[in-house]
C-alpha cells in the first residue's frame, strides 16, 4: 500500500459508532453486555446485533472499504457481518479472523501467554472495492453467522474496532500469469472455509499464493447445505452477495452436508421447468441459474475426495447431467484415479484430519494443484474436462 493512500484515509472509530445493546459473548468467552471496551472496540454483539457508522464531512467520493475487527475466540464461518447503506438490501463479504490461541476451533495446542495479545489483535477486512459514499451516509454491520461451538457460552462475533475508508487502488495485472487481475467467489461450508486447517487455509488461500494477482473471495459457513431449507443454505447465501462484485468466476462445493444430514437428491429439471431448492439438486440449478442471471460467469462445481458414503456418490454422479445441461465445469475429486491411490497410505494421515476435511497440506500440496490445473485450463479456453 503506498503512503499516499494511508495519508488520506479516514479512520472512523468504533467509539463514534452506535450500536444496539443485547448480550453476546465477549473475548473471554463470558455472556455480558454489548459495550465498548477499554481500546474503544466494540464487543459482545449479540445475534442480529447492529453497529452503526456515520460518515463525516470530509467523506466524498469512491473508496475502497474495510471493517477493522478482533481476533475471536473462534470461527466458523467467513460471513459473521452483512453490510447496508442508508437502509438498502444488505450484502455480504467476507470477514476471516484469526481465532485466539485457545480456541475450540483452533487445531493447534494452547500457546501460555498469548490469548489476550491475540484476542485484542486486529485486521483489516476489506468489505468493498471502489464504493461510492458521502457525508451523512449511514453504513449498518449486522451481526450474520457468527461462530457456534459446543466449548462457547454462546453464537460469537468479532468485535468492530473502525471503519476505514481509503482512495480506491485498481488492482494492476501482475506480469503473465494467465489468472492475475481474475476474480473467483467461492460458495461452501467447511471444506471450502479449511476448519480443519490450521489459520483456516484452505485451497482458496492455496490459490492465492500460488496466483498473486489472483482476487479470491470466501463465502463459506460451517455446516451447511446445498439444500435451500435453512438461512445459511447456498442459495440463500449466494442471494447475498451483490451483483457489483462482477466475478470472472464462481466456484460451488458439492457439500458432504447433504449427504451426511440425509437431504434429499431430487432430479434435474425438464426444460424452465420449477426447482425444487428443497432438493440438492434443484438447490444446485437454482445455484447455476442465479449467478448466470446476476453474475453473467461461468460456473465450476468442486468435489471432495473419496469417502465412504453412497449418497454422496449419487450426488457426484448427477453433476455430469447437470454439466449436460448447463454447461458447468467439474472438478471431481471424488472419481480422480490419481488421488484414490493415496487413500490408505501414511500420506494420507498428513493429509486429511478425517475423510472429508485436509489439513494445511491437504489442500497445499494435494487438492489444490488438480484445483489449479483445471482452473487454468477452464479460464483460459474453457476446457471442462480434467484430462491432461
Amino acid at each position: 500500500m503506498n503512503e499516499d493512500r494511508i495519508k488520506d484515509a479516514i479512520v472512523i472509530p468504533a467509539s463514534e459508532a452506535e450500536y444496539s445493546r443485547g448480550v453476546g459473548v465477549d473475548l473471554e468467552n463470558r455472556l455480558e453486555v454489548t459495550r465498548v471496551n477499554a481500546d474503544g472496540m466494540i464487543v459482545s454483539l449479540a445475534p442480529g446485533g447492529f453497529v452503526t457508522f456515520r460518515m463525516p464531512e470530509e467523506v466524498n467520493g469512491r473508496y475502497d472499504v474495510s471493517v477493522r475487527v478482533s481476533a475471536t475466540l473462534a470461527q466458523t464461518s467467513s460471513q459473521p457481518f452483512l453490510f447496508s447503506v442508508n437502509g438498502e438490501m444488505p450484502w455480504a463479504a467476507p470477514v476471516d479472523c484469526l481465532p485466539a490461541a485457545w480456541s475450540p476451533a483452533h487445531i493447534d495446542e494452547r500457546i501460555p501467554g498469548m490469548d489476550a495479545a491475540l484476542a485484542s489483535a486486529c485486521t483489516e477486512e476489506k468489505i468493498a472495492d471502489n464504493f461510492p459514499l458521502h457525508a451523512g451516509d449511514v453504513l449498518q454491520i449486522r451481526t450474520g453467522f457468527g461462530a457456534n461451538a459446543a466449548e462457547l457460552a454462546g453464537e460469537a462475533f468479532p468485535g468492530i474496532a473502525a471503519l476505514v475508508l481509503l482512495p480506491h487502488e485498481p488492482r494492476v495485472p501482475a506480469g503473465k500469469d494467465p489468472l492475475s487481475g481474475k476474480k473467483i467467489l467461492w460458495l461452501g461450508s467447511s471444506v471450502t472455509y479449511g476448519a480443519q486447517a490450521a489459520g483456516h487455509f484452505s485451497m482458496v488461500e492455496a490459490m492465492r499464493e500460488r496466483h498473486p494477482g489472483l482476487i479470491c473471495e470466501k463465502y463459506a459457513v460451517c455446516g451447511t447445505t446445498l439444500a435451500n431449507t435453512s438461512a445459511d443454505s447456498y442459495p440463500a447465501r449466494l442471494r447475498q452477495i451483490p451483483e457489483w462484485k462482477h466475478p470472472d468466476l464462481v466456484v460451488v462445493q458439492l457439500s458432504t452436508n447433504d449427504a451426511v444430514q440425509g437431504k434429499i437428491l431430487g432430479r434435474i429439471s425438464e426444460g424452465n421447468a420449477p426447482m425444487d431448492e428443497t432438493t440438492i439438486a434443484g438447490a444446485i440449478e437454482a445455484i447455476i441459474l442465479d449467478i448466470r442471471e446476476r453474475f453473467h460467469c461461468p460456473v465450476v462445481f468442486y468435489t471432495g475426495t473419496w469417502f465412504d458414503c453412497e449418497l454422496y456418490r449419487e450426488m457426484t454422479e448427477l453433476l455430469p447431467a447437470i454439466q449436460k445441461k448447463w454447461g458447468i465445469g467439474i472438478i471431481d475429486l471424488f472419481h480422480d484415479a490419481e488421488m484414490c491411490r493415496v487413500i490408505g497410505t501414511p500420506q494420507y494421515e498428513r493429509y486429511m484430519h478425517d475423510p472429508i476435511h485436509p489439513f494445511r497440506a491437504g489442500y497445499a500440496e494435494w487438492w489444490t494443484p488438480v484445483i489449479d490445473l483445471y482452473l487454468t485450463r477452464f479460464l483460459q479456453d474453457g476446457t471442462q474436462t480434467m484430462e491432461p
